[in-house]
C-alpha cells in the first residue's frame, strides 16, 4: 500500500507552506491563514503575523500554485 503523509510520524513530515500570490505578481509563503471579513490574515514561517485584503489576492494564481503542492487553499 502506498503511504500517506499523515501515516509518517510528525517529526519527519514537512510543515505545510501555503503560497498566496497577489494581483501585484508578489508571491508570500504562509505557514497559516485565515479570512476575517474583508481581510486575509497569515503568519509566514518566521511566525509574522501579515493582513491584506481579500480584493489584493490573484485566487486563480494561488490554487494553482497551492494544487501543484498538493493543497487547496479556498479564499472566499
Amino acid at each position: 500500500p502506498t503511504r500517506r503523509s499523515s501515516d509518517l510520524p510528525a517529526s519527519t513530515a514537512e510543515p505545510s507552506h501555503y503560497l498566496i500570490a497577489f494581483k501585484d505578481h508578489s508571491v508570500y509563503s504562509a505557514v497559516a491563514y485565515w479570512v476575517d471579513g474583508d481581510t486575509l490574515h497569515y503568519f509566514t514561517s518566521g511566525n509574522t503575523h501579515n493582513q491584506a485584503s481579500v480584493s489584493l489576492v490573484d485566487r486563480d494564481l494561488t490554487e494553482r500554485l497551492n494544487k501543484e503542492s498538493g493543497l487547496e487553499v479556498k479564499i472566499p
